[in-house]
């Protein structure tokens, strides 16, 4: 990730959780997926919520309709940052 991206998310991420005291949310964004997740949920107090991206489909799935390496991602990243019994009623 490059250096003034990532600054300027973590910066405004932590201000906007510290400054108003609610859970943070990313959406509509495409690149840096794994970055921008441990970014949101590395956030102090807990205050990550959780990441969107907006049309997905032109993301990922290939012109063949195949999967690609983009929805791939997101297997390994739900491991590290979704609990099972966190979803438990």
């Amino acid at each position: 990730m490059r250096k003034r991206y990532s600054g300027s998310i973590i910066f405004n991420t932590r201000d906007l959780a510290k400054r108003y005291k609610k859970d943070i949310n990313v959406v509509e964004y495409s690149q840096y997926r794994k970055e921008v997740h441990e970014i949101v949920f590395g956030l102090p107090d807990d205050r990550g919520e959780g990441t969107f991206i907006w049309e997905p489909l032109n993301i990922f799935f290939g012109k063949d309709r195949e999967v690609t390496n983009e929805l791939k991602a997101y297997d390994e990243i739900s491991k590290m940052y979704l609990m099972a019994d966190k979803f438990l009623l």
